[in-house]
């Protein structure tokens, strides 16, 4: 009898044993009533199965068997990116991995639930869960950008235990859609980086906060304060968290002044976030108080004045407040003996990088993008031996970079792309084994590229694009025959490159190839087709490149048709076939490519009609077809493309009228509804097309309901009539050249509206009467031709040739016009003014043709050329000066 009281207590030991140690059934019911509401495409809870809840995955447990944490948050949020339409979308190599849908209440009844992350997943704008209130031990509690929407009211007061709370529903992605350009040069800006929403919480007050007195670490960016931030007394809540050591308010529509009074009595802050908000300045003095903070960011939040003294930060981010002014030598007076991390792009910065700027030698991360620095790079940076981060592009550095670079043993990153950097690249900067980026592009460099950079290690991003440079690498595949790059590009910078048709080594993997206007001859290289990682490419592959997203085939040598193949390239955004010699009829298998943007097959020899479904290719932004041999009229389809910017379809061979719906077109005449102007830039480019645009009495209607175009280009047509007084209502343009038609109205007095107007060209016409003393006022004018009308009276006193270009971009020479600058009267002859114009146009004709054949002889169109040895401190008006050569071009052609 004992025996078997015995062996019933051992059976019921042990079985309840068994029964604790795969976990409580309550919470194990309780989690699989939590997964039966949820979807879970990447089957991150197929281990949840079994009696033994504690070895599933994300879930932890105590001692006692009791689940203590719930670790969901997605191990691998999509990455995304702003595309040029400003839509969201996943780059090619994203899968995902976010649960989704409702939070069940049994989630809730876990009572002793110490951690919970569920982070980064989607439920599908739901509220803050009520029951939140019940998990009283909570200390660790992260819903950050899991899409909820709701307002903050005291969802979280009874979690006094709380020592972390992310409550974030924004965060940073590349934006591409601010970037400038216009159909042949890009521009840098300041806005690569961009706040996406995941989910909206707002909060009119911070009261939630009072009880929170542990809190260690409190993240709210994306938090919507507009309205607690009208109170001058909003961050006082904040003041009573007298434990924390972490604050992060990034985005979250602030509207005062940093509220410095109420961080003094946060005597543990160590980490200090605000940026991208909108801060009365300056940035107070007072920071300096706060002797335990080591990190402060107040990034792009409108702030101007001077940066103070901080010298017990760390990390120091004040980058994109164009008003604030940085005057290096005050600033590296006096010593910041912890700083390792400093970023102060796209701020004012006088005069150049001091020597004295060395003395920081715990400096390990600098940026110092667009801040106009000047001077050369000191020898003494060299000696900075722990930077590992050198970032100072789109300035005005000049000189050599050192042989010295080599000292830079921890170096990974150097950038100095868009600078003025002259001279060879040293073989010495092959000893930088830990260099990972390297970019060179748009500087003066010369010589050649070192034979060894293919070898570094490490390296898997070269950039030499855009310079002087004249040698050859007489073996691509040589070169990187022991390396992995991800990124390659050394279009355009001088270098000849050979191409192996010898198959490359299988770890050539790049995701970007740029070889443009590299004297490359021949059809498309076969290596290019193994290339089944490639996303970017000039030149490039074919329809295995499927992650394909930039092709940029242009200014090379290449002839004969596009293969087909291409079509299988279903993500390619950016095309551009400009400069070739490639001809046939419009490529078919485009119709395919529906994520195009950009497509550019100008100065070809394509012919035939523009195909009806161009209309389809519902992302289209920029459409340039000039110089081609493209008949026939423009189809009606392409009144479709409501996201196009940019047409051109100058000098081929089109005939017939305009579509009537292309003055309806969205893009092409709506200002964009949130504001942002950048890479709204609209261009109207139908010149020497002989259009029939005077249909149905539309000559002109079809330019005034164009408010916001920016250039326009209607040379070497048939307009007649009036031009009409609406035309003053394009406040945005800057180009306007109505050359070679038969106008015959007066100028309209209303072209004084026109103030930011550089270029005007009314040339070649009938127009009559006076011109406009209104004229005058046009302050930013540069190019100005009258040439060729039927004028009379005087030039208009105040309108004087040094107020136009330095190069006498002024053409006003006619017969029956009296008057002429310096004085000239009535009785003087101007036919010599007009010898001398017309002897220049001579000139600028002779200087156009032998510019192409010398340009085509390289592989290159002649305006680029020019473009490419310009300096580049004309780069902030070099878009402009394309549209002024393109405009001198058309009346070169149009007069012969």
């Amino acid at each position: 009898m004992k025996h078997h009281t015995f062996v019933s207590l051992l059976f019921f030991f042990l079985f309840s044993l068994s029964v604790v140690t795969c976990c409580r059934e309550n919470e194990r019911e309780a989690l699989l009533n939590f997964k039966s509401f949820l979807e879970d495409p990447s089957n991150r809870l197929s281990s949840w199965q079994g009696p033994n809840c504690c070895s599933w995955h994300g879930i932890y447990c105590s001692k006692s068997w009791h689940v203590v944490a719930v670790n969901l948050g997605n191990p691998a949020p999509a990455r995304v990116i702003l595309n040029g339409n400003k839509e969201l979308v996943a780059m090619p190599t994203s899968i995902s991995s976010a649960l989704k849908g409702k939070i069940s209440s049994s989630l809730f009844t876990l009572s002793h639930l110490r951690f919970l992350d569920l982070s980064f997943n989607n439920f599908t704008s739901s509220k803050i869960p009520s029951g939140l209130s019940n998990l009283t031990y909570l200390t660790h509690l992260n819903l950050s950008n899991a899409m909820f929407e709701d307002s903050i009211v005291a969802q979280f007061a009874n979690l006094t235990s709380l020592r972390v709370l992310d409550l974030s529903c924004s965060y940073e992605v590349p934006d591409v859609s601010s970037i400038s350009y216009n159909l042949t040069s890009v521009k840098l800006s300041d806005s690569w980086h961009s706040f996406i929403h995941r989910g909206s919480l707002s909060s009119s007050n911070l009261n939630w906060l009072e009880g929170l007195h542990n809190l260690r670490e409190l993240r709210l960016s994306g938090v919507d304060l507009s309205e607690a931030s009208q109170s001058n007394k909003w961050a006082e809540t904040l003041s009573l968290l007298s434990n924390l050591r972490s604050l992060y308010l990034l985005n979250c529509r602030i509207l005062s002044a940093i509220p410095i009074n109420h961080l003094l009595n946060l005597t543990h802050l160590s980490s200090l976030r605000m940026d991208s908000n909108v801060f009365t300045p300056p940035i107070p003095n007072q920071l300096a108080n706060l002797s335990s903070l080591l990190i402060f960011g107040i990034k792009h939040s409108h702030l101007a004045g001077s940066v103070p003294y901080l010298p017990q930060l760390k990390e120091l981010y004040v980058g994109s407040n164009h008003d604030i002014s940085i005057n290096l030598n005050s600033m590296f007076a006096v010593p910041w003996p912890r700083l390792e991390r400093l970023d102060i792009q796209f701020t004012r910065v006088f005069g150049s990088i001091p020597t004295s700027f060395s003395n920081t030698t715990s400096l390990v991360y600098f940026v110092a993008d667009g801040c106009a620095i000047q001077g050369s790079i000191p020898p003494s940076i060299m000696n900075m031996t722990r930077l590992e981060w050198l970032q100072l592009n789109a300035n005005e550095i000049s000189g050599y970079l050192p042989s010295s670079i080599s000292n830079l043993k921890s170096l990974r990153n150097l950038a100095f792309f868009q600078n003025s950097l002259e001279g060879s690249i040293p073989d010495s900067i092959c000893e930088n084994s830990s260099l990972q980026y390297l970019n060179l592009e748009s500087n003066r460099l010369t010589g050649n590229l070192p034979d060894c950079i293919g070898q570094i290690p490490s390296l898997r991003h070269l950039y030499v694009y855009k310079n002087q440079m004249n040698g050859t690498i007489t073996s691509l595949r040589s070169m990187f025959q022991n390396s992995t790059p991800l990124t390659v590009r050394i279009g355009f910078s001088g270098l000849t490159v050979k191409v192996d048709q010898s198959p490359f080594s299988p770890n050539f993997q790049p995701r970007v190839l740029e070889l443009s206007s590299c004297n490359i001859g021949g059809g498309i290289p076969n290596f290019i087709s193994n290339l089944n990682q490639l996303a970017y490419l000039v030149p490039n592959s074919l329809g295995n490149c499927t992650s394909l997203i930039f092709l940029n085939l242009g200014g090379n040598n290449l002839s004969g048709s596009i293969p087909s193949e291409l079509g299988g390239a279903k993500n390619l955004s950016y095309l551009d076939l400009n400069g070739n010699h490639f001809d046939g009829h419009f490529p078919i298998f485009i119709q395919k490519l529906q994520m195009m943007e950009v497509m550019k097959l100008a100065h070809n020899k394509f012919e035939g009609k523009i195909p009806r479904f161009i209309g389809d290719l519902k992302n289209l932004r920029i459409i340039s077809l000039a110089w081609n041999c493209f008949s026939g009229s423009i189809p009606e389809e392409i009144t479709k493309l409501e996201k196009l910017q940019v047409m051109d379809f100058s000098n081929n061979k089109l005939s017939g009228p305009i579509p009537e719906k292309i003055d309806g077109m969205k893009m092409l005449t709506s200002r964009p509804t949130d504001g942002n102007l950048l890479g709204y830039a609209v261009s109207l480019l139908i010149a020497g097309v002989e259009l029939d645009i005077v249909t149905k009495g539309r000559s002109y209607q079809l330019v005034a309901v164009y408010t916001y175009v920016s250039g326009i280009d209607l040379s070497c047509n048939t307009l007649t009539g009036n031009i009409p007084q609406e035309i003053g209502q394009l406040h945005g343009l800057y180009m306007l050249n109505l050359s070679h038609n038969g106008l015959s109205s007066e100028i309209p007095r209303s072209i004084a509206e026109m103030r930011g107007l550089e270029s005007l060209d009314f040339s070649f016409n009938h127009l009559r009467g006076e011109i406009p003393r209104s004229l005058t006022l046009l302050d930013s004018l540069s190019y100005l031709n009258l040439s060729y009308n039927n004028f009379s009276g005087e030039i208009p006193r105040g309108m004087h040739f040094d107020t136009l270009s330095a190069d006498g971009s002024a053409y006003i020479g006619n017969k029956f016009l009296c008057g002429a600058p310096g004085g000239m009267n009535c009785n003087k002859s101007v036919s010599s003014s007009i010898e001398k114009f017309d002897a220049e146009d001579s000139r600028l004709e002779i200087l156009f043709y032998g510019v192409v054949g010398i340009g085509y002889g390289v592989g290159i169109s002649g305006f680029f050329m020019i473009l490419n040895l310009m300096k580049e401190k004309w780069r902030v008006s070099y878009s402009r000066a394309i549209d002024k050569i393109v405009m001198r071009i058309i009346q070169c052609l149009c007069k012969s």
